[in-house]
């Protein structure tokens, strides 16, 4: 459950998915269609959304994609060809749909140009052609020329071009495409009419999707916390952050699920909105303002969220109130209970109430840390990484530590600066992004396959030098090294994953009474590296992860490391790293691996 795990950043950002049927196709096509001889039937319908008055000047938009070739979405959510063939990807502009849960694109004659100015028109800016020839996809822009649509004696679309030039590089070619069929647009109009106003009580909002997280004990009380998010249609997935739409957050807490196999559901019952810290079951955690390291504010609790159509935002925390929570039995069997929410909730500062009911299943991801053995790796069998892509590693500072003692007689004292050495293979060069658009990058160069992120505690004042002496081996040992199954492993490990560095220093341990632990370096010092962990959102510590194959940067396996060593040797500039680790998993995973060449250090991470 990605959303609900980053809520706090979907809640002011949101993923779009526009593009073409996701399925695809075992056989390309034998032969590429050639744009300058002649007309191209499209016969393949692809997909289609009504966005409504997007731009707030009384005109639909309407977005299309058809092509003869099978599609799936890039990394980035854009329509992309599976097999040879062409794609046209459309946004027109024309008349307000006459129903807008049953949207049509209106007859007429759409003219290629500049969008936002009118009806009939199709955008010279975001509509765009698509040629797969011979392993290799071009981009080519909509120069001129128009698009006839109109209705066929079937009831479907009869569309054909008029004139149109597209042009790459400076090279125009005139093309022609038809096609005639169906095309099924969804209705992308978020919200009712009338339900968009900063000031009007929020009364059966028609909710279309909900997601929810199992916190687990998250605040030590002994209790569960959900947090649910219910939204209308198509909001969480709107990159442009201006389409209107609404969120709902509910942060509840229940009873803590029992038995080897728990049941995650949230319980049938009436939960109350707190205006003050309450986490016992049948409780609601109140709206409120969390504020992070870095200054920025984000909403937290129970609040209502909402983007009107003028692409103004705001957000609303909810201070009194309640819901009456039921739910139908698991009839599938995957998990997803369907619900009954009635929400009855009223907020102070905005003076006015959320009142409605929810139907529908809500999907819960399990987020909690209730157990000692969070497992954070998601390798199923042994790893021997190949680095063969990875061209140079890079060297970034992190943090410095510090021991904590804040006593005349202890002051603190900086132990160790952190560093992060990182092995992945290289992105688009400058001269590669200018001359290429995004989809000849592709088969330029795909910076995929395995990755390897080691963070070392280095002396204060070393500048980073993790072999200072050149022809030496220096090997490092993953911290802790106490059994994590221990009772120690707690001492030495927060809940989050972070290591309590500090502590493993004999002068702290002495101060606060704890007992000295061997693995903490006293007569040298280049030996430590840390284990693998997560500190906000960030990969800590030492890490495999592995970036999709023929994708943008897209991981797909990743695995913290918990024991094991790094062997560092230098001859000159040139370094040599092998290492020999294990993930967290209950049966741990292997991952080896050896890289040679330069390191390069970074200002900052």
């Amino acid at each position: 459950m990605k959303k609900i795990a980053g809520l706090l950043t979907i809640v002011l950002s949101a993923l779009t998915v526009i593009g073409c049927d996701e399925t695809k196709t075992e056989t390309p096509k034998e032969s590429p269609v050639v744009l300058q001889q002649g007309a191209v039937e499209l016969a393949d319908k692809k997909f289609g959304l009504y966005y409504g008055d997007k731009f707030s000047n009384e005109v639909g938009v309407y977005y299309i994609v058809l092509s003869d070739a099978m599609c799936y979405l890039n990394g980035y959510g854009n329509p992309y060809m599976d097999s040879e063939g062409d794609m046209l990807v459309l946004e027109f502009h024309g008349p307000m749909a006459a129903n807008d849960s049953d949207p049509r694109l209106p007859d007429g004659t759409y003219v290629v140009g500049e969008p936002q100015v009118g009806e009939y028109r199709v955008s010279d800016q975001t509509s765009y052609v698509q040629k797969f020839v011979k392993n290799m996809q071009s981009k080519y822009s909509l120069k001129s020329g128009s698009i006839v649509v109109s209705t066929s004696i079937t009831g479907g679309y009869d569309i054909y071009t008029k004139d149109l030039v597209i042009v790459k590089g400076g090279e125009e070619i005139s093309v022609n495409y038809s096609y005639d069929g169906d095309i099924v647009l969804e209705d992308y109009v978020l919200v009712a009419p009338g339900q968009v106003g900063l000031n009007e009580d929020v009364v059966d909002m028609p909710f279309y999707t909900a997601e929810g997280g199992y916190y687990g004990n998250l605040y030590g009380y002994g209790t569960a916390n959900y947090m649910v998010t219910i939204s209308t249609k198509g909001f969480s997935e709107d990159e442009s952050n201006t389409l209107p739409g609404m969120m709902l957050v509910l942060n509840l807490f229940d009873e803590l699920p029992k038995g080897d196999n728990k049941v995650i559901a949230i319980n049938p019952g009436t939960y109350t909105v707190q205006t003050y810290m309450d986490a016992s079951v049948g409780s609601m955690l109140y709206g409120l303002s969390m504020t992070d390291s870095g200054g920025s504010s984000s909403p937290f609790g129970t609040f209502f969220y909402q983007i009107t159509a003028n692409a103004q935002q705001s957000v609303e925390y909810i201070d009194s109130g309640y819901i009456n929570v039921d739910r139908d039995n698991d009839d599938d069997g995957d998990g997803d209970f369907k619900y009954t929410i009635e929400y009855n909730l009223k907020s102070s500062a905005a003076g006015r109430s959320y009142k409605g009911t929810w139907i529908g299943e809500i999907p819960m991801g399990d987020l909690s840390t209730d157990s000692q053995r969070l497992v954070l790796s998601t390798l199923e069998e042994d790893v021997e990484c190949d680095m063969s892509k990875v061209e140079t590693a890079t060297l970034q500072k992190v943090e410095t530590l510090r021991a904590s003692l804040d006593t005349p007689a202890n002051p603190s004292f900086d132990l160790k600066t952190v560093w992060q050495l990182h092995l992945q293979p290289r992105d688009w060069t400058k001269e590669e992004r200018e001359k290429y658009d995004w989809d000849d990058r592709l088969q330029v160069w795909t910076p995929d396959g395995d990755c390897m992120i080691f963070e070392f505690n280095l002396p204060v004042g070393s500048n980073g030098e993790i072999a200072p002496n050149s022809e030496v081996e220096y090997v490092y040992t993953i911290q802790p090294d106490c059994a994590i199954d221990s009772d120690d492993y707690n001492m030495c490990v927060s809940q989050m994953g972070r290591p309590y560095d500090d502590l493993f220093h004999p002068e702290t341990a002495a101060y606060w009474g704890y007992s000295s632990y061997s693995w903490f370096p006293t007569e040298f010092d280049y030996c430590i590296s840390r284990r693998g962990f997560t500190w906000d959102g960030w990969f800590r510590g030492v890490w495999y992860y592995h970036l999709k194959d023929g994708k943008y940067f897209e991981m797909d396996e990743n695995a913290p490391a918990v024991k094991g060593t790094i062997k560092v040797f230098r001859k000159g500039n040139i370094y040599k790293l092998t290492w020999d680790l294990q993930d967290d998993a209950e049966s741990p995973n292997k991952i080896t691996g050896t890289w040679e060449g330069v390191v390069k250090r970074s200002v900052s991470i």
